[in-house]
């Protein structure tokens, strides 16, 4: 609580904070309360002062006894209809083996969905099982059902049937009480964020619906191209229609409004949520994410079939591990992976004749959108349990732009040449492949690992060649560099592509590996990749024609590239470069959230840190004590080193040939091993002072 005194009064919210209305307790109404911040809360406001609307409570006027008749019947419903289904499937359903043991999953995340059958990442996509299994409609989505499930399904049905007809003395009051403390939860299941659904009102949390069709417009500019799970003239449709008031959508679609509006304020920066939203960007989030999270328990996440709720998960861990940290979100990232096999996504949706062509487009969206969330947050954890092509066949999204696709079409287009909507997704599709390809290389059970000259070190050498050249043919020859998309596209492209060379390159990267050629140009090279992998994704931050993607780095904090710079900033002899890089370090490391700092993951690279900044100030002592190298290096700086890193627009590597070269003169300068000739100097433009 502010001290009075210590500066003007901060004006008090109307209304409680949701905290003290679900704890009943009197709220102070700043920002953040005392409560909240005695007990390190989110303090967030309601946009209105409306009390909680209470859920409807039904009579209990039908007797126990009606309700068991009424069980009863449509349980033997239920097992006509599956004796139906087994028959037509042509399958026998006994009850020998029960279909949910852990062989079974198994044989489902490790050996594919086949357990006769093992796949590489190179295996054939379309025979992944010969099993192809039933996707079903239900009243809120798709359900994938295979073979197994019948023989399952109708023991289930039996032992609640038995169940039921066992217990027929039950207290009509306790059935209701036990309806009552379920709630709107009905998968029983505590969610992992908690719930508040007994006090919170979503129309308190949501923006206001003037508000929302802007919202849409700034998710459309800075959020689809990125995450393109969304088909945006149905969704406009819809959020028009809404009229800005998500009470009138379903729960699936409500929980989609919150992760849109989630998403587009936390692709906004500080000052244009302030100037356009009149509130700071942190309290609007805080109150959006809880929004969010309470529209995910409403709609039942754990439990979910919903089509839009996959949509809003997607959009949501996207966004929310920049404030969580990936380890959190990797967590919850292995339940949507769990309801998007449920729903059948991981098989194409040309396999199953209910499936209309546009509905099986926006599942390889969604799919594909899964994997790489799955890739990005399982970054540094087990990647054996991570998305393998062994356990999929959903084909790559087609190359269209969202107005050449539409529910009511029969067949779908051909893919278009040249930049659409999706070009963006399926470049991440091809960078997907290999990522997966290199973990596999380096993955623990792998009896034989790379080691430097070694056949696996250059077949993921040859790996990354056929990688680069399909991105330079598919992708890059036809992007416009005076477009900012295309710009980004091009950028993105290539900072992947460095990340994948800087994991392969084990060994012989670090100053304290032995001198050689070789081994010098292995360094330099990862040295100079990860430096210029930091400062373009600065620079398309920076930029105003490509800042409103820039939220895309902020979830994806460039741990290989930092890692390297800090580790070899420990021992090199100062420079320019080294410099330079030391600022690039700083630069990622005062923009990493809290919750990514304390990951266990992390903690080699704060001593790495801790000591390169320690090595710095010994350099710096010690050119500036030698007045002939600091005037040099001084001359050195003026000169920059932007282009000496530019790669061409259909280069989908960094060029660092030139900058290899001056970074070793400026080694043989800071160490005194050799001085400036004139030609060497020619362009510098001023001096700099941090020699001096």
């Amino acid at each position: 609580m502010a001290n009075p005194g210590t500066g003007p009064e901060v004006p008090l919210n109307l209304w409680n904070c949701v905290n003290c209305r679900r704890r009943k307790i009197r709220c102070d109404r700043r920002s953040p309360c005392s409560h909240c911040s005695k007990g390190s809360l989110e303090c967030a406001f309601p946009v209105s002062g409306r009390v909680p609307t209470r859920r409807y409570q039904p009579g209990s006027s039908t007797s126990s006894k009606e309700k068991q008749v009424e069980l009863l019947g449509r349980l033997r419903h239920l097992e006509s209809l599956v004796d139906e289904l087994s028959t037509q499937h042509g399958g026998k359903t006994t009850g020998d083996s029960d279909p949910l043991t852990a062989n079974h999953s198994e044989n489902l995340v490790t050996r594919g969905l086949h357990p006769g059958r093992q796949y590489g990442v190179n295996g054939a996509l379309g025979e992944v099982t010969p099993e192809l299994g039933r996707v079903i409609a239900t009243k809120s989505g798709s359900q994938y059902i295979g073979n197994c499930f019948w023989a399952a399904l109708s023991d289930e049905v039996k032992h609640i049937r038995q169940t039921v007809e066992e217990d027929g003395d039950d207290d009509p009051d306790s059935e209701s009480n036990n309806e009552q403390s379920i709630g709107s939860a009905s998968s029983g299941l505590a969610l992992p964020w908690g719930s508040r659904h007994s006090v919170c009102d979503l129309r308190d949390l949501q923006p206001l619906p003037s508000q929302m069709p802007y919202i849409w417009q700034i998710f459309v500019e800075n959020v689809d191209p990125c995450i393109k799970v969304l088909h945006t003239p149905s969704t406009a449709k819809a959020v028009e229609e809404s009229k800005g008031k998500f009470s009138s959508l379903s729960p699936g679609m409500q929980a989609l409004m919150f992760s849109i509006s989630l998403a587009a304020i936390t692709s906004l920066s500080e000052e244009q949520v302030r100037e356009n939203f009149n509130d700071t960007k942190s309290r609007f989030i805080t109150r959006l994410t809880i929004g969010t999270e309470e529209a995910f328990s409403h709609a039942d996440f754990l439990s979910t079939s919903d089509f839009s709720m996959v949509q809003a998960i997607i959009i949501y861990l996207d966004f929310v591990g920049q404030k969580k940290g990936n380890r959190a979100i990797w967590s919850l990232t292995g339940l949507l992976i769990r309801t998007a096999v449920s729903m059948g996504l991981h098989r194409d949706g040309s396999h199953f004749p209910n499936i209309s062509p546009f509905e099986a487009e926006m599942r390889r969206r969604l799919w594909w959108n899964i994997c790489f969330i799955d890739s990005r947050v399982g970054d540094g954890q087990v990647s054996e349990v991570s998305i393998s092509e062994s356990i999929f066949d959903t084909r790559e999204p087609s190359n269209l732009d969202d107005a050449d696709i539409n529910p009511e079409m029969t067949e779908l287009p051909s893919a278009r040449e040249g930049v659409t909507d999706t070009t963006l997704c399926l470049l991440r599709c091809e960078l997907w492949r290999l990522v997966r390809q290199i973990q596999c290389s380096l993955s623990v059970s792998r009896p034989h690992k790379a080691t430097p000259g070694s056949d696996t070190e250059q077949e993921e050498l040859d790996m990354r060649l056929k990688s680069q050249q399909r991105i330079e043919s598919d992708f890059l020859r036809h992007l416009d560099p005076d477009k900012p998309m295309h710009s980004f596209i091009a950028a993105l492209a290539r900072m992947s592509l460095a990340r994948a060379e800087l994991v392969t390159s084990r060994g012989n990267l670090s100053s304290d590996a032995p001198s050689s050629p070789t081994n010098n140009h292995k360094r330099n090279r990862a040295f100079l990749t990860s430096l210029a992998s930091l400062e373009t994704a600065h620079a398309l931050e920076a930029s105003p024609q490509t800042r409103k993607w820039g939220w895309v780095f902020r979830g994806c904090i460039p741990w290989h590239a930092v890692s390297i710079l800090v580790a070899q900033l420990r021992t090199r002899a100062w420079g320019p470069t080294c410099e330079r890089a030391w600022a690039a370090v700083e630069r990622v490391v005062d923009g990493i959230p809290e919750a990514a700092r304390r990951e266990a993951l992390r903690r080699p690279v704060w001593g790495l840190m801790a000591d390169a900044r320690r090595h710095r100030g010994r350099e710096v002592r010690r050119i500036r004590a030698d007045a002939g190298v600091a005037r040099q290096l001084g001359l050195l700086a003026g000169m920059g080193v932007e282009n000496c890193m530019a790669a061409s627009a259909e280069q989908a590597v960094f060029d660092t040939a030139a900058a290899e070269e001056r970074l070793d003169l400026e080694t043989a300068v800071s160490r005194g091993a050799r001085m400036l000739e004139p030609a060497d100097i020619m362009g510098s433009t001023f001096e700099s002072d941090v020699f001096d």
